[in-house]
């Protein structure tokens, strides 16, 4: 297990590259998805070969490529679509879709997770919504490419001995955030809610990028290698 020290946070956030287990009276039950996230990073600009470096932001144009008529693009849009459905009145989203997931799943979730929830979106004020961004999905695809040689059967969030946070220094961001998350066939929902519930991960780091109101951009990727699972890379960015 691999821990980071975030820069300007308190806590710290553990990652797990092995296969998440669920565990009910007494048997273990493999996860039918996993995932993995890193939280609250901060570093002052770097460089990116064959990109632009930016100065915040601000300086990045809203990524129309959203709008392309690939189906992997119309996948993203749906997941995008959602984070922002649900940012703009978390608790009508827990009423509409949460709620039910869990008691279909009941099997796959424990009390600790969704009542947590539950807590955290009742008690939500609404969010800044998302604005889909060039460079962090770029940075996004990066790092799908480099993970879809595993087949979605293993995640982490660095490139070989290339770190999440020199992959971003590299990339002249600031304030970054990045989850990552791998399942057999999922819906764009789905993907949302098993990430917001974030079962198996004490933190619920998931969770907190997916409602930061610190994080106002966001760049999302998804991929099915042949003969893997379906992987899926959300890079998050604020406004200096």
């Amino acid at each position: 297990m691999k821990t980071s020290k975030h820069i300007s946070i308190i806590h710290k956030e553990k990652w797990s590259s092995a296969l998440l287990i669920f565990i009910l009276s007494g048997i273990a039950f493999p996860r039918h998805s996993k995932s993995q996230t890193i939280t609250g990073i901060e570093m002052a600009q770097g460089e990116l070969v064959a990109y632009q470096p930016v100065e915040n932001m601000n300086a990045i144009a809203y990524d129309s490529r959203y709008n392309d008529e690939d189906e992997n693009n119309r996948f993203d849009r749906a997941i995008l679509d959602y984070i922002n459905e649900m940012r703009s009145d978390p608790k009508a989203f827990y009423q509409k879709y949460v709620e039910e997931y869990i008691r279909e799943k009941s099997a796959r979730f424990t009390a600790r997770y969704t009542r947590s929830l539950k807590k955290d979106m009742l008690h939500s004020p609404a969010l800044p919504l998302f604005a889909p961004n060039a460079t962090l999905r770029k940075t996004a695809h990066l790092q799908l490419n480099y993970l879809a040689q595993y087949k979605g059967r293993m995640l982490t969030h660095e490139q070989g001995n290339i770190g999440f946070a020199e992959r971003m220094n590299r990339a002249g961001l600031h304030c970054l955030a990045e989850n990552l998350y791998a399942a057999d066939h999922p819906k764009a929902l789905d993907v949302v809610l098993d990430l917001l519930i974030d079962e198996g991960v004490p933190s619920f780091g998931h969770r907190k990028n997916l409602m930061s109101p610190v994080y106002t951009h966001i760049g999302i990727v998804s991929e099915t290698p042949p003969g893997g699972r379906m992987i899926v890379v959300m890079d998050f960015g604020c406004k200096k």
